[in-house]
């Protein structure tokens, strides 16, 4: 095994933080706080040396339990606003700090939870007033990023702390509008204060404020993706037709709307926004099963993709959101395929759409996979899951 300085000379490079590449939310910060132990590298470098690891086991591995080992730990001032934020954008409650400090021992940064926490720089420091070399690989490191970024698409970057501005728009390949809004692709990018800068006006330094932006970068996506969300024309003379919706700065998205015949007029019964690919366009909403049927139904007549999403290098990325009965929510991911899609609308089309589905082990040992069929076996090619684990079996 390389020494400790081989170790933090190799993490300068490589290591870029927490959780996974493909996880939907993404909080991009400067460095990591803290002294700039070299114990702190040698323990990436045992848990196996990727770009990203395990937050509470990089911590705990590390001999440093005060984040991550009780059965309340104390918030972490940086990671409590962050958190506080993604309450606030998915609903959830953020008032209630013991509900964050269990997110921020067993989720914040997991290789197996929703968020992906990179540095600009990966060597520690107790403030922006300690000398260390944060341009160590500043080139490599900017652009793995914004390739990572471009790749995996998530559905929102926050990138905290003014200082390094310029640095997350060239991440992000796109300048902030005057709001601190972007766009790369179809993620949107926000950028904030850092939670703790001395500088922070009052307001930034309250919870409120960040569950607040939580609520209005909701608001933003809505209001940017109206547009092809919002119900096309009736078209004419076709039984099939695309209408160009909205145009971002790499996929245009368009809507393919199906009809039927009734006595001498036609009406729509359903629309699914396509990409120019033919996938159905990315975090397509559906605010029920019903509603999935027919964005499903859709886009199994007007595209001949075997999937529903680009699978990429990557397969198991979020696609469709569906929101479900009882404030849940499940997604069906990109490499969710047309055999298995038909199969689905053959049952709903026997059965109805809102018959009970059912929620199946994954292959993780986790309560969050969702099965149509009655005798609750798996379907090849059926990737739908809850976002969030259930306790167990069940229905929904």
């Amino acid at each position: 095994m390389a020494d400790n300085r081989d170790a933090r000379a190799l993490a300068c490079q490589s290591w870029f933080g927490y959780g996974r590449w493909d996880a939907p939310y993404w909080f991009v910060g400067m460095e990591p706080g803290g002294e700039d132990d070299l114990a702190w590298y040698e323990t990436w470098l045992r848990l196996g040396g990727h770009e990203l690891c395990d937050c509470r086991e990089h911590h705990v591995g590390t001999n440093y339990t005060k984040w991550h080992g009780r059965d309340r730990p104390p918030l972490q001032r940086t990671w409590l606003r962050l958190i506080q934020l993604l309450f606030g954008y998915k609903g959830q409650r953020a008032e209630n700090l013991d509900v964050v400090s269990v997110y921020q021992r067993d989720e914040w940064g997991s290789l197996n939870g929703e968020t992906a926490l990179p540095e600009v720089s990966a060597i520690r420091a107790k403030s922006r007033a300690t000398v260390v070399n944060r341009n160590a690989f500043r080139g490599h490191r900017v652009a793995t990023l914004r390739e990572r970024l471009e790749h995996y698409q998530p559905e929102f970057v926050v990138f905290y702390g003014f200082e390094y501005t310029s640095i997350y728009q060239e991440i992000a390949n796109a300048g902030f509008d005057a709001d601190g809004y972007a766009w790369c692709g179809s993620t949107l990018c926000a950028l904030v204060r850092h939670p703790t800068g001395p500088n922070n006006p009052s307001e930034i330094r309250s919870g409120k404020w960040w569950i607040g932006k939580g609520h209005e970068m909701r608001r933003r996506i809505v209001r940017d993706e109206e547009g092809f969300r919002a119900r096309a024309p009736e078209p004419a003379n076709s039984p099939q037709h695309l209408v160009p919706v909205r145009k971002s700065s790499s996929v245009e998205t368009k809507r393919c709307a199906s009809k039927v015949a009734v006595g001498q007029s036609q009406r729509i019964i359903s629309q699914v926004s396509l990409e120019d690919s033919g996938y159905i366009a990315r975090y397509t909403t559906a605010e029920s099963k019903h509603e999935l049927t027919e964005i499903l139904r859709d886009w199994l007549k007007c595209s001949d993709r075997p999937t529903i999403g680009d699978k990429g290098n990557f397969g198991g990325k979020l696609w469709i959101v569906i929101n479900l009965d009882g404030n849940q929510a499940a997604g069906l991911n990109a490499d969710t395929t047309r055999e298995a899609v038909a199969e689905y609308l053959e049952q709903a089309g026997a059965l109805g759409a809102d018959v009970p589905w059912h929620i199946l082990l994954n292959q993780k040992g986790r309560w969050n996979k969702l099965g149509f069929k009655a005798d609750r076996e798996a379907t090849p090619g059926w990737y739908c899951y809850l976002r969030q684990n259930a306790a167990g079996p069940g229905q929904i």
